[in-house]
């Protein structure tokens, strides 16, 4: 009788006990309130984002470029005078060249030199890919005096791959972790197979990884052809004569001697905007997907 009543007053003592979680302090009050803080910082962070770009979109909409949420008139003059100037068309031309150009040469590179990290092991693997990443935290001023002398000595200054060629530089060494990292998602089985199949090792990794790796190379289009075509620094450094230099580097140097023409600056930086804008909007799906993998196993 003794050895059955002990696990009974046992077993009354666990019931009688208060229970306690790490969840206990989450109640369905607590989550609402933790909700509706969680809105508001993405409503605050939302208006912080939109409100200055509607007041340049109402800007360069509004004859006189005054800056307000609503333009009280509307009008397209500012756009006509920007596009019926042949400098400022030709900067736009230019930055789409070397924009475009930038992002297939990094695209392609970064993708092999990804792949190669990430299916190949060799000595110093390791502090290669750390001096790969400690190059992108270089500042971009510390570059500018030593890429200068030799572009000019290569004679490369007002040319597009004297800035094509530097650009990658700087977006490289984020494109070659991010695909590295990609390819390490991707079962090698598939290229084993391939290779069993007689294809040979670029062959499995032209047509059968590369293919698979379709949100990251997105991601990575996205990252390169966003900083060729914003920069400012290399474009105005490198390039010194009207027709070469790319869009910001243009609309810069001509709205130099007319700083009060609000109207016509806010077009130019709509004009601006909407390249990389479009960009995400029609790789939206892929960017999502590409800044995601890996969260889920």
């Amino acid at each position: 009788m003794e050895s059955t009543s002990a696990p009974t007053a046992a077993g009354d003592r666990l019931q009688q006990a208060p229970t306690t979680s790490a969840f206990s302090n989450f109640s369905p009050r607590n989550l609402t309130l933790n909700r509706l803080l969680v809105y508001l910082f993405l409503i605050l962070y939302t208006l912080l984002v939109l409100v200055p770009v509607v007041i340049i979109l109402s800007a360069s909409l509004d004859p006189a470029g005054l800056p307000r949420l609503i333009p009280e008139q509307v009008t397209l003059e500012n756009y006509r005078r920007i596009l019926e100037n042949p400098q400022l068309v030709r900067g736009l031309v230019n930055s789409f060249i070397v924009g475009v150009g930038s992002t297939i040469l990094s695209v392609l590179i970064s993708a092999m030199a990804g792949y190669a990290f990430s299916r190949y092991r060799f000595r110093g693997q390791r502090l290669l890919m750390g001096i790969v990443l400690g190059i992108f935290m270089i500042p971009v001023s510390v570059n500018i005096i030593p890429l200068y002398t030799m572009l000019q000595r290569l004679g490369w200054l007002n040319t597009y791959q004297g800035l094509i060629v530097p650009y990658q530089a700087l977006i490289l060494p984020l494109n070659v972790w991010l695909l590295k990292n990609f390819f390490d998602t991707i079962p090698a089985d598939l290229e084993e197979a391939a290779l069993v199949d007689g294809a040979n090792r670029f062959t499995a990794f032209w047509r059968v990884t590369l293919p698979l790796t379709w949100p990251g190379l997105a991601v990575a289009s996205i990252f390169a052809f966003r900083f060729a075509w914003n920069d400012f620094v290399f474009a105005a450094t490198f390039t010194s004569t009207a027709g070469q230099r790319t869009w910001q580097a243009v609309l810069y140097t001509f709205l130099g001697a007319q700083r009060s023409d609000w109207g016509l600056l806010t077009a130019g930086v709509v004009i601006g905007m909407l390249p990389v804008a479009l960009m995400f909007i029609f790789f939206q799906r892929q960017f999502i997907e590409g800044l995601t993998i890996g969260a889920v196993k």
